[in-house]
């Protein structure tokens, strides 16, 4: 099975996840429904969690990140900060995510 999560930003304060789950084994034609109303259930608690954290979150506090699972998200935070600074100094943007291979499963 192969799924994929796609977290959209609308405006200030609503986001869109969208989720895409495809196989090729006859097994979840079968299971489509239940798949389909668990991935629902499972997309609305982490929306829920999401609204939970958004009071803390207005502070801007140092954020804690889990070495694996949150790669992604301390690339996005330092080409931001690279970003920023490149325009406020008038000089090239220079890449800090450096070349690599993510390998986990979840």
């Amino acid at each position: 099975m192969l799924a994929l999560a796609c977290v959209t930003p609308l405006d200030e304060s609503h986001t869109r996840i969208t989720q895409i789950m495809w196989s090729d084994h006859p097994a979840f034609t079968l299971l489509r429904p239940f798949i389909a109303s668990g991935a629902r259930k499972f997309l609305r608690q982490d929306g829920a969690m999401v609204d939970l954290q958004k009071p803390g979150l207005a502070d801007n506090p140092t954020l804690i990140w889990i070495d694996d699972a949150d790669t992604q998200a301390k690339w996005y935070q330092a080409l931001k900060r690279e970003w920023a600074a490149s325009r406020a100094e008038a000089r090239p943007f220079q890449n800090p995510v450096k070349a690599s291979v993510l390998r986990w499963r979840s």
